[in-house]
């Protein structure tokens, strides 16, 4: 089910929000929960070429694997 939020912006943010929804022919809500979006996918994920560097990262990789094997084991601490 769909949520309402209410979000106070400045009226420059605003008017900027408002001409680039207009653009893109899309009501103000949905402008801001498109962009809202697709910032979240483009930090939330890392891309190709992100995952091709830590794929290639031996150290990365054997530190991941020691601390997989130290958590299965219960050592270490662990923060939330």
């Amino acid at each position: 089910m769909a949520k309402t939020v209410t979000v106070r912006i400045e009226d420059d943010i605003y008017e900027t929000f408002s001409r680039h929804a207009e653009e893109e022919r899309r009501s103000l809500s949905k402008f801001i929960e498109h962009a809202v979006i697709q910032y979240t996918k483009r930090t939330a994920f890392t891309d190709d070429e992100e995952m091709r560097e830590i794929a290639e990262d031996e150290g990365l990789i054997r530190r991941i694997k020691q601390g997989t094997q130290d958590a299965k084991k219960g050592k270490g601490r662990f923060v939330a």
